[in-house]
């Protein structure tokens, strides 16, 4: 499976999908984007199984709506700083929405949603 990853903090995403692979025992590959733009370009040539929006205030809002624009199905989480954007990632269909500081068990978690969304669709 191929992830895609915007944030400028990857650690607790390495680890929490270490996790998720040690449990799970699904091979995933992870592409990380310190910048929006360039996931957004990279998602033009490529197929993403499930997309993660790391980033703080309104560039990940920005973001996440960017994603949407591109693929209105790829199961994505958002993680923000702002408890406010709640609503809005129900309006953009979002599969989990996080809110920083998160822990290598909520990523765990929230890829473990994503598969139940991916499988059943």
């Amino acid at each position: 499976m191929l992830i895609g990853i915007c944030t400028q903090t990857e650690e607790v995403f390495r680890d929490g999908l270490d996790l998720f692979t040690a449990r799970y025992h699904y091979n995933l590959h992870c592409e990380y984007f310190a910048w929006r733009e360039d996931l957004l370009y990279r998602m033009k040539g490529q197929q993403f199984d499930v997309i993660f929006v790391g980033l703080k205030g309104a560039i990940g809002m920005e973001t996440v709506i960017g994603v949407r624009d591109m693929d209105t199905r790829v199961p994505l989480v958002w993680i923000s700083s702002e408890k406010e954007f709640i609503s809005q990632s129900y309006r953009l269909d979002t599969t989990m929405f996080l809110v920083w500081p998160v822990t290598p068990e909520q990523v765990c978690g929230a890829m473990l949603r994503c598969m139940e969304k991916y499988i059943h669709e």
